[in-house]
């Protein structure tokens, strides 16, 4: 695919838009985040990793587009933490799952409109688990802590100071810097 098509999908999508606005704004495909054992998270679709997704434009849906990724990293992240803060306070809990899910508005992504924003509309986080060794009052107060505790949370909720640097030439040979997170 060249410039020439991507152009053109970008054209034909912001007419389709233009034409039937309601369209626009659908539910994304939810990130699922469960536990194997420990802290090793296993994060999919709802039958899998994605594969079948619808194809934006200039794509295939050969693969997770990356506001599913951005899901997949806050179900991850909250079911992690809740893992972490259940063994710091002695609880267990069975068959744990973070679902995130979301709804979208291709209209701002493709800037046909101020009003609208680029991201997501609205998340929700649902944590389910089967059963607990404690009472769902201790339950809820670790899962609530997860999710303020919750790296990836803190970054959408809050509004985090960015800056964006533009380099010309060839990319550097220098490993990226990894932190915690």
């Amino acid at each position: 695919m060249d410039q020439q098509d991507i152009k053109a999908g970008v054209e034909r999508a912001r007419e389709y838009l233009h034409n039937l606005p309601a369209l626009a704004r659908y539910h994304d495909t939810p990130a699922r985040a469960t536990i194997e054992r420990d802290l090793l998270v296993r994060v999919s679709g709802p039958g899998g990793i994605p594969k079948d997704m619808v194809a934006g434009i200039g794509d295939s849906a050969s693969v997770p587009s990356p506001g599913w990724y951005l899901r997949a990293a806050l179900a991850s992240s909250v079911a992690m933490f809740i893992a972490m803060r259940s063994a710091e306070m002695e609880l267990s809990l069975e068959g744990l799952e973070v679902l995130v899910e979301a709804e979208s508005d291709d209209r701002g992504a493709l800037g046909m409109s101020p009003e609208i924003p680029a991201g997501p509309l609205e998340m929700t986080i649902i944590v389910r688990y089967a059963s607990s060794n404690r009472d769902d009052a201790a339950t809820r107060e670790v899962i609530d802590w997860a999710i303020m505790h919750s790296t990836v949370r803190d970054a959408i909720a809050r509004e985090v100071p960015m800056s964006v640097a533009v380099e010309h030439g060839t990319p550097a040979d220098e490993p990226m810097h990894t932190g915690a997170g």
